[in-house]
Formats: C-alpha cells, structure tokens, sequence
C-alpha cells in the first residue's frame, strides 16, 4: 500500500469515526516520512556500492568522423581513407556478467503469533449493521494502539487492525551486487592493413612491367623493358618500331616476334618467317607485313595472312607504315601504296617511265627519288596519287647508298658519314652533322630523328637543334622512342 492510499483510507475512517486524536496523526506523518527515508537510503545505497571492473585494450578506430556543430574537427592518427578503400576496421569488447553473490540481507522476523485470545466486545452484542456494505471502506492494517491516548476509533474498528512487524534498517552489503565485467576479445579475423594514399600533389606511377632510366635520351623515365631474347631462347633484333608503338623483329633463322607497349612481352607471330629480313613492318588494327619470295605478306588482326603487293616488292625495298597506309615500290622501281592488308594499287605514273622509289613517307605524302632522268625528289599525295611538288636532288643522292627520313621538321638523308638535312617547307639546307660511318638506318617520329648502326645511334630533335649519342641501337617512329642497352630494349614515350 502507498502512501496516498494509506491517507485516502485515513480520510474515510474519519469521516465516519471522526477526527484522529494528534498523537496518532503525528505517528502517521512518521511512519510515511520513515518510508520514503529509507526508500531514498536503499537508491542511494545501490548507487554508492554498484562496482563495475572494466578490462578492455585500446581500440583503435582507423578513422574519426568530424562533429559538424563543433568548430574544431577531430581527426585520428590514423592516414585517411581513400576512396573506395574498405571501412575502418573496430575491434569490439564482448561483455559478460558475473553472477551476483549471495544476498547478505535476510528477511525481516515475521513477528510472533498474537496468543491473547480475543476479548468479547460491544459488537458482540450490538445490533446488525445495516449500513449497505459500500457505504464502509476497508480498514487498512496499521499498528495496534500501545496506549489509550492513542485510540482515535471504536474498540469494534481498533480489534480488526492486524499488527506489522517493526521495519529493520540493514546496511546494503556491496558484495551482493553483481559485478558487471567488459573482456576486450580479438576480432575472428584479423584487421585488413591500413592502405595510405599518397597526397594528390604525388600522384603514384601508374603499374608497369619494368620500368628504366636513361639521361642520353629525351624520353621520359619510365620505359617498357623488352628481352632481346625470346621465350625459345634464341636472340631477339628489333626490325620496324611502328607509331603505336609495337615492336616487331626477327630470330636469325627469320622467326617474327612482336611485343607491346605496357606489356613487354615476346610473342610469335602466326604463320610469320621472313626469308630475306625485308619488308617487316607493323601498323594499326594488328597489321603486320613481312617479305616472301618477292611478295609482301600482311596479316590482319583475324589472323589471315593476305598478299598485299600488286607487282612484288623490290628485295632492297624499304616498307613504310604511316597513318595505316603500307608504301613500299616493286622491283620495276614503280610505288605502290594498299590500305591495311586490302590489296595494294600502284600509284600514277603521270606518264613517266619511271616514277621513281619510295625512300620516305609521312601520311598523306610520300619522298619518291629518281635519280637517273629527271633526278628530282617527287612528293606524291598517297590519297589522289598526285604529285604535290619535285625538289632538285641533292649532290651526293646520284647512287641508291644512303638512307633517308623524314618528319614534320626536316627531310633527312646520311651519306658517307653525314646527316644532311633539309627544311621540310622551303627545302632549303641545314648544317649536316657528322655520324658514324657504315650499315646504319634512319627512322623519323613526330619530332625526332634518329641515326642508328648495331652499336650506337645518333638522336636529333630539329625543334631545339639538340644532339645526342647513344651506347647502342635506336629508332623513332610516331611518337615512341625504342633504345637497345644491357641485354634489352627498352620502349617508351619520347618528349
């Protein structure tokens, strides 16, 4: 029972009995206050005397959100996460409980059985009561009077009191608290390793093979590594490098290997032997070309190996690949031009006996020399077969012994250990350049010109007029740069 409950019936009796004597009312007022005292007591007990151990090792969060309505951000020791990296990995403590120990506190006595056999009263005797049964609430238990100041209800009301026993005040034992206890346990699986990203003013290098340096080159730094020998163990030389960058050469017994960049990688071409080492070339869309008894072959990427030459192709014939379009001339000096492994056409003679070879091409046009009866240099456009322009030929390109180049800069021919060169728009001459003498060739790319033998090489940017010599082999085509050294080659962007 409570403690409105207690006055609610209190102000029923009294309606009925009267007003309570002062000693009881006061005895009342004690008895609530003592209730709510030792309510307050027992909280605050169970408050004071609660002991929770906590074991746990430090949990590392590997990243901490910042609060968005402080000014201060807070940030962990931990790198920050980039993006689309996993989430932060949390090791959880695991929480168990202990038993309680057995209470300490014990029942209050139940009071010993009331012996006094109960004494005859006035309701003995009186009357029934006729009042209807609602009309008188129930009598709350309470203590019986202990003198008879302090009887404020009839004897008949005072005899169906049943007495309490007195309330004992216990200190609460703190060892009958439970004991709640935190385990800090490894997660079942071990935390990823934190992966930093490098700040965004040190980009990382993109994946490569392998990568080299050289300070002789006007290359950048990293390079595509390709071994000079192949996955059968036989040496590896580089025949054409073609402007996408693919590199195509031969074994001594005529064997065709290519490699790409990024990758590196030897890998034989099908169905492809070269007798004479002429005529090896690589364009785009998986052209590969290659010479055979007087005919040029051309495999395309589905892998069917076309003859592509209308009349042959000369054994001396060089064979260009710019822009996807194959030049090369036949052995009746007559140029010939076909569009990937589609069948060649021979370019317009204009009339002329002999219209001259092919001695260097840059798409849409092509260098043809005829040096016997008109002796010019003829530009042909390779896409209407028209002569663009003629250059008088130069002193010394009378013979079929030197090589020629050519890009957006410069035309370029060597000749007796010198690099000629000629300005591409006006034809007008720059000062030559001596080189090594002997076998050599000359390739061109979209800025430079390289003059290369099996052992050094010769590198020219016509931009800055720059010159530079190389401890091995090179070539130029488009704008890659290919370079021999240590046992391989190395391929890679020129700047």
């Amino acid at each position: 029972m409570d403690d409105r409950e207690l006055f609610a019936r209190l102000g029923r009796l009294s309606e009925v009995y009267g007003e309570p004597s002062p000693s009881l009312a006061h005895r009342v007022h004690r008895e609530v206050a003592a209730r709510r005292r030792r309510r307050r007591l027992l909280v605050a007990a169970v408050a004071g005397c609660t002991t929770v151990l906590v074991t746990a090792t430090p949990v590392t969060l590997n990243r901490l959100a910042a609060d968005r309505t402080s000014s201060a951000a807070i940030t962990s020791a931990a790198p920050p996460v980039s993006p689309g990296s996993p989430p932060p990995c949390i090791t959880l403590p695991t929480i168990t409980a202990a038993p309680p120990h057995p209470p300490s506190l014990s029942p209050d006595p139940s009071p010993p059985p009331n012996t006094t056999p109960p004494t005859a009263t006035l309701a003995d005797t009186a009357p029934p009561n006729t009042t209807p049964p609602t009309a008188t609430p129930p009598i709350p238990p309470s203590k019986r009077p202990t003198s008879k100041a302090d009887h404020f209800l009839p004897q008949e009301a005072e005899a169906t009191f049943t007495p309490l026993p007195d309330v004992v005040e216990r200190t609460i034992d703190p060892t009958a608290i439970p004991t709640i206890t935190l385990n800090a346990t490894e997660s079942p699986a071990p935390c990823p390793p934190v992966v930093t990203t490098p700040p965004s003013e040190t980009p990382s290098p993109e994946p490569r093979p392998t990568t080299t340096t050289t300070s002789t080159s006007t290359s950048t730094t990293r390079a595509t590594t390709i071994q000079a020998t192949t996955p059968t163990g036989k040496p590896f030389v580089p025949d054409f490098l073609g402007e996408d960058g693919t590199v195509v050469g031969r074994t001594p017994d005529g064997e065709l290997w290519e490699a790409v960049p990024g990758d590196g990688r030897l890998s034989r071409i099908s169905d492809g032997t070269a007798e004479t080492g002429t005529g090896v070339a690589t364009g785009p869309d998986g052209v590969r070309t290659w010479a055979r008894d007087f005919d040029l072959l051309c495999r395309d990427a589905r892998g069917q190996v076309l003859t592509i030459s209308p009349q042959g192709v000369a054994k001396d014939s060089g064979v260009w690949v710019s822009k996807g379009v194959v030049v090369a001339h036949d052995p009746m000096r007559q140029p010939w031009a076909a569009k990937g492994c589609a069948r060649g056409a021979l370019l317009p003679s204009h009339g002329k006996s002999v219209l001259g070879e092919v001695v260097a091409v840059d798409h849409p046009e092509a260098f043809v020399a005829e040096p016997s009866n008109d002796k010019v240099i003829r530009v042909l456009n390779l896409e209407t077969g028209q002569i663009i322009t003629e250059h008088p030929i130069q002193e010394g390109m009378s013979g079929r012994d030197w090589r020629a180049a050519v890009n957006r800069h410069i035309f370029a021919w060597a000749k007796d250990g010198l690099l000629h060169r000629l300005d591409r728009t006006t034809w007008q001459p720059r000062p030559s350049l001596g080189v090594p003498d002997g076998p050599a060739r000359l390739t061109a790319g979209a800025d430079l010109v390289v003059y290369s033998t099996d052992r050094e090489a010769v590198v020219l940017d016509p931009r800055i007029g720059t010159v530079r010599e190389l401890g091995g082999p090179a070539w130029a085509a488009g704008d890659w740069f290919l370079y021999g050294g240590a046992g391989a080659y190395h391929l890679e962007k020129a700047e």
